[in-house]
């Protein structure tokens, strides 16, 4: 993308929680309080071949479907973490993990491929490893980013403070061999993450982007509200995040937000 001669001024305005649009590894459904799909991504297809936006714009939630989550619905607006997690099984489609989320006005559901075959390092050595025990803060930080990167099996893992003058600075760094650049003890200007993204972090617990060169799927709907996707894992990736990863080589990236009182 081509940058506007005012970008800061328009990263700062851009509206990354009404996007109107996901990342592609996933599926988003917007139900009203009668749980009536209002909006529905225009990939389903791809992953529900029997299924397409037309047919389900202004439908109720498909029967099978709002079975297997009833106990779900029911609980969901007493949680205080505004989310519940379920699965789904749909005839001969592989298993769905599906994320529901109390937004307000509208329940947001994310369904994923599960990951549940997906082979992580053991974890009873690691966990035996903790780095809780230790009361000075830098050990505590290094060991927590290589604890994350071996569980993770990310190429880097940083913790990244922002600074009272809105500037970040990168305080603990771990790395495998393949990396080259480093980044711990670089500050980074208060643009580089507008106001409006690190809001963001305030407001959600983690952000992943397994695929950050990946084209945004956009909502599809017949009524002209856009949802409020701030609580969706699944929301789109600003072009300008999207051009600052590539510049720094990044093509996955997963963030925790690590909060102070």
């Amino acid at each position: 993308m081509t940058l506007p001669h005012d970008w800061q001024t328009t990263c700062e305005n851009e509206p990354l929680a009404f996007s109107n649009a996901i990342q592609a590894h996933g599926v988003l459904l917007c139900l009203d309080s009668t749980h009536r799909i209002t909006h529905v991504s225009a990939n389903i297809g791809d992953f529900f071949p029997e299924l397409t936006p037309e047919a389900l714009l202004e439908q109720p939630l498909p029967e099978t479907w709002a079975k297997q989550w009833s106990n779900e619905f029911h609980t969901l607006k007493g949680n205080t973490a505004h989310r519940s997690q379920c699965k789904l099984e749909f005839g001969s489609q592989p298993l769905f993990d599906v994320t529901l989320i109390d937004n307000d006005d509208v329940i947001l559901v994310e369904l994923q491929p599960s990951t549940d075959d997906i082979e992580l390092p053991p974890l009873a050595w690691l966990m035996l490893r903790s780095p809780m025990n230790t009361t000075d803060l830098t050990t505590l930080e290094n060991e927590t980013t290589d604890l994350i990167r071996k569980i993770t099996g990310c190429d880097r893992v940083m913790i990244y403070r922002f600074r009272d003058d809105g500037d970040g600075e990168v305080i603990a760094e771990s790395h495998d061999e393949t990396v080259v650049e480093r980044y711990l003890g670089f500050r980074f200007p208060a643009s580089d993450i507008p106001k409006i993204a690190r809001d963001l972090y305030l407001q959600t617990p983690w952000r992943a982007i397994p695929n950050a060169p990946a084209n945004a799927i956009s909502l599809l709907s017949r009524r002209s509200a856009i949802p409020d996707l701030t609580r969706a894992n699944l929301r789109s990736v600003s072009p300008f995040h999207q051009r600052y990863l590539a510049n720094m080589g990044v093509a996955a990236s997963v963030s925790f937000s690590i909060l102070i009182q």
